[in-house]
């Protein structure tokens, strides 16, 4: 499922971003996704040089710095191409994508603009790719995995798409709003799956006093979110999946959704929010309306257990999917 799934939402991305979508076997497009898995991995013990800046300097790479610094490289030298070949393309009346509209900004603004700069644009189109890619791709396999082990679960969902939406058409986004269920579904994937534990670092920019203490400026800041998803007096049997727990007796959310975290808090939560939902939504619904989603063989049932690197993932597995009747 890993592979399938990196593919399927970078494409996504390239859509934006690119102007294009690429095929599965595309030989560049593989090995774009899977630099960007390798690295997602590879932070797991390269991370330490963040800190830890001297053990760059250590004899060999065992902590993945050159390794993770070569596939970096090679992956700005791929966005390198990509607007290069749409700076020698583009056409104002006709933006086709993120980078066509960056590079009109910065034709009225001037190349020593500090904002609308090359290097701006390069970090832009690998935020994208970073932020938005491996950490979709990561939920779509949790809430698999808990859909093969959860079959009324996975029934009554595909109930209720098959109330709202049919089998005529394919979901759509305008569907969102008159499936609570799936909403209660996710919501709970957000919580058990908990993508990001510890959320991204964030900065103190003053000193802040804290329940007696003293957080200097300059201190890192890193939120503990599974202190919050996991807390039973917020969550009645937190180690139990169960996505009834946001819908209240009208079978409408109850309002507790709001305390899963799952795109961090306060000012500096995730700006691919919106998109990754939209994704999610359109993704899962369209996979239970057309197929029932099995074990590989019924002592075979994905595991729960986890890899941590930059996002918590789960461990590779397979699966069946068969396609209804």
């Amino acid at each position: 499922m890993k592979e399938m799934t990196v593919l399927a939402i970078s494409n996504i991305i390239c859509s934006i971003t690119f102007g294009n979508r690429f095929e599965y076997t595309d030989a560049k497009f593989k090995r774009l996704t899977s630099l960007f898995a390798e690295n997602f991995r590879l932070n797991s013990v390269g991370g330490a040089v963040r800190s830890f800046p001297w053990v760059r300097y250590l004899p060999g790479d065992m902590f993945n710095i050159k390794k993770l610094t070569q596939n970096f490289t090679d992956i700005k030298d791929f966005v390198a191409e990509q607007i290069d070949e749409h700076r020698n393309t583009i056409e104002e009346d006709c933006q086709r994508d993120f980078i066509d509209a960056f590079l009109i900004q910065q034709q009225k603004h001037g190349e020593d603009d500090p904002i609308f700069d090359d290097m701006n644009l390069t970090a832009s189109v690998l935020n994208l790719f970073v932020a938005g890619t491996d950490t979709t791709a990561t939920v779509i396999r949790w809430a698999i995995i808990y859909l093969i082990h959860n079959k009324p679960i996975q029934d009554k969902l595909r109930q209720e798409i098959e109330t709202v939406v049919g089998s005529s058409r394919v979901p759509s986004i305008s569907d969102k709003s008159s499936m609570p269920y799936y909403e209660a579904f996710i919501t709970e994937v957000f919580r058990m799956g908990n993508i990001a534990p510890l959320s991204v670092p964030h900065g103190a920019n003053k000193d802040i006093r804290f329940r007696g203490m003293v957080i200097p400026k300059g201190s890192t800041l890193i939120p503990n979110l599974d202190s919050v998803m996991t807390d039973p007096e917020l969550f009645e049997n937190p180690d139990k999946f169960q996505p009834e727990r946001f819908l209240g007796e009208d079978g409408k959310l109850n309002g507790k959704e709001r305390d899963v975290m799952a795109f961090s808090l306060g000012r500096r939560v995730c700006l691919g929010e919106s998109l990754a939902r939209m994704e999610l939504f359109l993704f899962l619904t369209s996979l239970l309306q057309r197929f029932e989603l099995l074990p590989e063989s019924t002592d075979n049932l994905p595991s729960f257990d986890a890899t941590l690197g930059l996002a918590r993932a789960s461990k590779d597995y397979s699966c069946r999917a068969v396609k209804l009747k």
